[in-house]
This record gives structure tokens, sequence and C-alpha cells, in this order.
């Protein structure tokens, strides 16, 4: 939440962020999902004594992981983290005021625009105007999603819907150091 900008008030962490307009994923995965959503977030991980503890991931390179554990920062060795991570996760996400939850085939309007502008700006081509999901639209979409590393299924799932948004999002908190310092 510090990394939105915001403080956790304790109680349900994705009803909180909803309420500050921010969308909520929990998930098992490794390294390179977190590294592909790009986002910081809370691992759920256990002690040498075996007790669970949750510690917020804020910063991911090659070699290492930072983490903010209360007012804390530290970070450690990648091998450490696999000792104590089983791979549990929630991460915060904003979407775009205007993004669709979802497009359907043959389908025009508001949602169709947005999918057409954000795929274009991705991709560094024109919008079309008066798109509609076509054939067209859903290869451009099943080539974002084999860049991104997500199943080029061509519909606009969560985490398709996620991934766009947050390339288009230039300033929510990221996970990843740029190269030569952060």
């Amino acid at each position: 939440f510090r990394a939105w900008g915001a403080d956790y008030q304790g109680g349900d962490v994705c009803q909180q962020a909803e309420g500050l307009g921010l969308r909520c994923r929990t998930a098992r995965g490794g390294l390179d999902d977190l590294r592909q959503f790009n986002r910081p977030a809370v691992l759920q991980m256990r002690n040498a004594q075996g007790q669970s503890y949750s510690a917020a991931l804020t910063g991911l390179d090659d070699k290492s992981a930072t983490f903010a554990i209360g007012a804390k920062s530290t970070t450690v060795a990648l091998g450490a983290l696999a000792a104590q991570w089983s791979g549990h996760y929630t991460l915060l996400w904003r979407t775009l005021p205007d993004a669709p939850r979802t497009v359907r085939p043959g389908e025009r309007g508001p949602a169709v625009e947005w999918l057409s502008r954000q795929l274009a700006q991705v991709q560094g081509r024109t919008a079309e105007s008066d798109p509609v999901f076509d054939d067209a639209m859903a290869r451009h979409l099943k080539q974002f999603q084999l860049a991104q590393g997500l199943a080029p299924d061509g519909t606009l799932g969560p985490q398709t819907l996620m991934r766009l948004t947050g390339v288009a999002d230039k300033t929510a908190p990221t996970l990843l150091r740029a190269r030569g310092g952060r």
C-alpha cells in the first residue's frame, strides 16, 4: 500500500485496495510472474521456525530481492528467498479508468475503442477509427500476449488486461530495478 501512496488499514487487503481504485491479484507463481507484472507484491514467507509472515517485495534484480518488512528495508540473495517463499503472493495494480472488463468477438463500442487505442500505443501504430473486435484485432492482441509471455489466445482475460493497463500506466510503482540503479 505504501508504494501506491496509501496506508494499509488492516483487514481484507483486496477490499481495501478496491476502495482506493486498485485491483488485487492473489496467486501462486514464481519470480518470472512477478517480473512480468512488474509491481511490488506481498509474499507469504516462512521463517526458520516455520512461522509464516508477510513481506513486501519492493525491488528485484537478477541476484537479489529487496523487502520492506514493517519500517525496515532489507536486501537478500535470491537463494535465501527460495528457502522461505512458497510462491504465494498478492499484488495490487491499477486499471485505467475506462478499461473494459471484457470484449467479445464482433463487438464495437467504447470497450473495443479502448482496446484498439491501448494495443496501437503499445505496438507503435495508429488506432483504427470505429474499430470492431475482429480477426485483425485478435491478431494484434495475440501479438501483445506473446510479447508479454502470456498464452496468445486473443481474448482480453484478467492477466492480459493487467499487463495491458500495466504497460500504459507510467505512474504506477515498479518492482524491477533499472540497470545502473533505480
